[in-house]
């Protein structure tokens, strides 16, 4: 299995995005953006507003901390769901590297 990179931040995009915003949507949070993987201010407005209703780590990021959380309560495998997801993503990690990411074929 190609794993997932460890950060979804702001700027991040591609495929993979939309599944975030799609289960932004699904637990109340859709707010204003679009489902267009383009992780950028309404997106990460939602992501910032989910993740103070988890009481989590606030920072508009799908990181670890989010993933795990978002796994354990709703079951929303992300890296899962990405291995099935096709198409290249760039994911923007904290200290601003981008990675290019597709699933294994």
């Amino acid at each position: 299995m190609n794993e997932v990179p460890k950060f979804m931040c702001e700027g991040s995009k591609g495929p993979h995005v939309i599944l975030v915003q799609s289960f932004l949507c699904g637990v109340g949070c859709g707010g204003k953006f679009l489902l267009d993987g383009y992780q950028e201010e309404e997106t990460v407005r939602a992501i910032s507003l989910w993740q103070d209703g988890e009481s989590i780590k606030i920072d508009g990021n799908f990181g670890p901390e989010s993933r795990k959380k978002a796994k354990e309560r709703y079951g929303f495998d992300f890296e899962s769901a990405c291995q099935i997801v096709r198409g290249v993503t760039c994911f923007i990690q904290p200290n601003g590297e981008k990675i290019l990411w597709s699933p294994q074929v």
